[in-house]
């Protein structure tokens, strides 16, 4: 028999792929061992029949589309841990799982969705070949020993890869896609005891970095790529975590996780402009395509905050699943995708009507982090 695949679809491996496909890091479920003994390893089947009856029976929360309770299609699920999620928002029920030996906590793409790079424990970053049979494509070392990497961002063409590296050297390897390799190592100094958190592409050839230290306000870098010079040092919050520009490279802002809030900077006179209030322990952030919007993801208060970036004022809060971290916004900025660390699922939020629409089966033994689309 001929499988027919949806238009713009094409199969790698088991997965049904194409531009548009979500892909989403799921590592070990960290679990309440106070609330009883360890979760016993069940089959797929029993995990169904567990939630059917009770759904906090696996210690993971799902809520269903209000407007469409009881009609969602079942979504696979998977009882491995660490695993990467292949989602096709248009067919859910045919989510496939990427298995790994070990955690993957952060996701990117190349400009042309053909290369997969992701990083977890280790101090590397893999490469996956996506055209084909998901093939090794080789793996850049980060430098400076037992080195962690904090944020995976590629550049606003897709050529280049941006890695925050957490180590004995903390900076930011740039990876050329074009050859999937290391080309350059911009080491961050005088940190004082600091971390880089994210790193994005800033105006005219820079970088922007939030760094941070435990309990302290944090700083906005702004580096320069040709000479790995910080250029600018700016104050935002405490515990920064996340960086967004709007599209033109004109606003930039930055989530502090530590104060509630987010800084709004001016990226032509590099000047914290102000802060906008948002949930609780607001993590990761992202502009709409289109630059109208801004998306804060609220760990604390499973909410995700939505702003305004042209009035600067918050316009709503969604609920989502429990402990929202990574988002992701499609390329015509009407859907959000956020990734519930606590819940195990990913919910999908329609950004016309502020709602959330889907949220997926959660997973009873992995928790999502990063997620991105497949350009």
């Amino acid at each position: 028999t001929v499988e027919l695949l949806p238009v713009g679809m094409s199969k790698v491996g088991d997965s049904l792929t194409g531009r548009g496909t979500l892909y989403v890091a799921f590592s070990t479920k960290i679990l309440d061992q106070s609330k009883g003994p360890k979760m016993q390893r069940l089959s797929d089947e029993d995990i169904r029949k567990r939630l059917a009856v009770n759904p906090d029976s696996l210690e993971v929360v799902t809520q269903m589309d209000e407007t469409n309770p009881g009609k969602r299609p079942l979504m696979p699920i998977t009882l491995e841990p660490n695993h990467i999620m292949i989602y096709p928002p248009m067919a859910p029920p045919r989510s496939t799982f990427f298995i790994q030996n070990s955690p993957i906590y952060k996701l990117a793409f190349d400009g042309s969705g053909r290369y997969l790079y992701t990083a977890g424990e280790g101090g590397e970053v893999r490469i996956w070949d996506e055209s084909g049979d998901r093939e090794p494509a080789g793996r850049v070392l980060m430098p400076g020993g037992k080195a962690i990497v904090s944020s995976l961002n590629s550049s606003d063409d897709g050529r280049y890869i941006y890695a925050a590296v957490i180590s004995a050297q903390s900076g930011i390897s740039v990876i050329d896609t074009a050859r999937n390799q290391g080309v350059a190592y911009l080491p961050l100094d005088n940190l004082n005891g600091a971390s880089p958190s994210c790193v994005v592409a800033g105006p005219a050839g820079t970088l922007l970095v939030t760094v941070s230290a435990p309990a302290q306000n944090g700083r906005l870098l702004v580096v320069d790529l040709q000479t790995g010079m910080t250029v600018h040092s700016i104050p935002v919050g405490a515990v920064p975590t996340c960086v967004s520009t709007t599209p033109d490279k004109r606003w930039g802002y930055v989530t502090n996780s530590h104060s509630g809030n987010v800084t709004v900077i001016d990226l032509e006179t590099f000047q914290p402009l102000g802060l906008l209030p948002v949930g609780v322990s607001p993590q990761q952030c992202a502009v709409t395509p289109d630059g109208k919007r801004l998306l804060v993801t609220n760990l604390g208060s499973d909410t995700l905050s939505v702003i305004d970036t042209q009035a600067k004022k918050v316009m709503g809060m969604v609920r989502v699943g429990k402990e929202p971290s990574g988002l992701v916004v499609t390329p015509d900025s009407k859907i959000c995708y956020v990734a519930n660390k606590e819940a195990g699922t990913i919910s999908t939020v329609d950004l016309e009507t502020l709602k959330q629409i889907y949220q997926t089966d959660p997973m009873p033994l992995a928790s999502p982090g990063n997620l991105v689309l497949r350009p």
